[in-house]
């Protein structure tokens, strides 16, 4: 198996079509199906569905796809780091953020007296997708992530430290049927059906909601495992209500209202969180400054 073969799978795949993919590689068909074929070959499976004017990925194929773009990406970030060498004084810093998080005044603090420090690194924000934190960190596709307790990965790779903590809050609409009552309490929230996007319906939060359920007296609650924004559509509507936390209540309509769950024994932890297989100098330039900062 040569890096070459896999160039050529990795093109075709994203082409689906093996002349668009050996032009682009500068090789000719032949070339390039003689590469595609010894590959399949050695691995001993099936990776294109060959049709007349194209082609499409077997189900092994999907798999092996995934597979050596993550070794790709991979491999280039340790060249990276190997030119870079054990300077933390240069390169790069990725941090990811869910979506829906609102952490400019959270972190803001940590991000400008690491750049003080450290003017040569580069630090880049992305936004992130909902999928497991672990499967983001071990890809390199974020160095560091800054998430809620309850949606980081109990993962023995993931090294997760305290930043803070955050309150929690009852949402619900205009559209609830409750929303127009005078002196409107958590108490009130009978019978309703709780919608947890599924990032956070883990068990820690949904033990979370059974204490403060019991807490506030609340009766024949459900509660919905759906996606983040189906979460906000049913709460829009006043199918029910949702739990949210102060840096995520930022990005929810101004038709929708919090009520404030007692701060003593119901928060949320604000984690960060880095994979000890990622040997990016910068990662221990920023866990330090951060101590000294906390400190």
């Amino acid at each position: 198996m040569t890096s070459r073969q896999i160039e050529c799978f990795l093109v075709a795949a994203d082409k689906l079509n093996f002349t668009t993919a050996s032009e682009i590689l500068f090789l000719s068909q032949s070339n390039m199906s003689r590469n595609i074929s010894s590959l399949e070959e050695e691995l001993g499976m099936k990776l294109f569905e060959r049709q007349k004017n194209k082609v499409l990925l077997t189900d092994q194929g999907v798999i092996m796809y995934e597979a050596f773009s993550q070794m790709n990406k991979y491999i280039s970030s340790r060249v990276a780091l190997a030119k870079n060498g054990s300077n933390a004084e240069q390169g790069k810093l990725t941090f990811g953020f869910l979506y829906y998080m609102d952490l400019d005044s959270f972190i803001t603090e940590y991000l400008n007296h690491f750049r003080q420090k450290h003017p040569k690194i580069e630090v880049e924000l992305i936004s992130l997708p909902l999928k497991p934190l672990a499967h983001i960190l071990e890809s390199g596709e974020a160095d560091i992530i800054i998430s809620h307790d309850f949606s980081s990965n109990s993962n023995n790779n993931i090294i997760s430290y305290e930043l803070g903590t955050s309150p929690l809050y009852c949402v619900y609409s205009d559209n609830h049927p409750l929303s127009q009552k005078k002196d409107l309490s958590i108490s009130d929230f009978q019978n309703q059906t709780f919608y947890l996007a599924e990032t956070i319906a883990s068990t820690d939060i949904t033990h979370m909601v059974h204490k403060f359920a019991s807490y506030y007296h609340l009766n024949n609650y459900k509660i919905k495992s759906v996606s983040y924004d189906t979460s906000l559509l049913n709460v829009g509507l006043g199918n029910g209500i949702s739990v949210t936390d102060a840096i995520s209540s930022q990005k929810i309509p101004n038709t929708f209202h919090l009520l404030k769950l007692d701060s003593t024994k119901f928060y949320t932890t604000i984690m960060m969180n880095w994979s000890k297989n990622n040997f990016n100098p910068a990662i221990t330039a920023f866990v330090k400054d951060t101590l000294d900062i906390q400190n």
